[in-house]
């Protein structure tokens, strides 16, 4: 077992939803604590079909600020090479959270 900051995670027993059917995830709000940095590079490097991740409600989303939490986030050593990265402002409350967050096969 490996002790990450999400938890210890056994790379021997894989979390079937992170190979097969989590797509997208949005993090709201994103403050660039540490505490959400390791939240989300524990998806970042292991969700292999990640499409997309939003990070929402940021309270500064400067194109410098971007760049820094890029790194942070390691996301050049993402699992998922499709993966796209927002950073945004504002959030919509209009839609539930888990809205197409996840495929057809629900892993839970």
């Amino acid at each position: 077992m490996i002790w990450e900051g999400a938890g210890l995670y056994d790379p021997l027993t894989p979390i079937e939803c992170l190979d097969r059917s989590l797509k997208t995830i949005e993090l709201q709000p994103y403050e660039s604590l540490n505490s959400h940095i390791e939240f989300a590079k524990f998806f970042i490097k292991r969700a292999k079909i990640l499409e997309l991740m939003k990070f929402g409600r940021c309270s500064y989303c400067a194109k410098k600020w971007i760049e820094v939490q890029h790194r942070k986030l390691d996301i050049e050593n993402k699992a998922s090479k499709r993966a796209q990265f927002s950073f945004e402002h504002e959030y919509d409350f209009s839609k539930f959270w888990l809205d197409e967050a996840l495929s057809e096969e629900v892993c839970f």
